[in-house]
């Protein structure tokens, strides 16, 4: 997909989250919980595939012939998930949820905020 689109995707999603959160505070609770697990579960997901990849590589590397090694971990490289742009990306979403989570307490609001 265009990277342009999902930026304003995810652009899109915090600003909803964030409204969210600073409107409807016990909403936001209900919601927080759920998106934690979901990202932790794609997390791991794609941690356990990265995993794989170089273990089957590490694996496979008595079967490949020498002159090959370097071309089989490019393509391992390939197929990587996770990079440390995504890595920075998942804590950096983790951290602004959790604030989000403590933005009634830093507020002093506990009621929705009316206009």
């Amino acid at each position: 997909m265009d990277d342009k689109f999902l930026s304003g995707l995810a652009l899109a999603a915090i600003s909803a989250l964030t409204f969210v959160a600073y409107k409807h505070p016990s909403g936001y609770q209900k919601l927080s919980n759920p998106i934690m697990a979901i990202t932790w579960v794609a997390w791991m997901g794609f941690l356990i595939w990265d995993m794989s990849i170089w273990i089957t590589l590490k694996t496979l590397l008595p079967y490949i012939d020498s002159s090959k090694l370097n071309q089989a971990r490019e393509a391992a490289a390939t197929i990587e998930v996770i990079s440390w742009k995504s890595a920075i990306g998942y804590l950096a979403f983790t951290a602004y949820m959790i604030f989000l989570s403590f933005m009634p307490n830093i507020l002093d609001k506990q009621e929705p905020v009316e206009k």
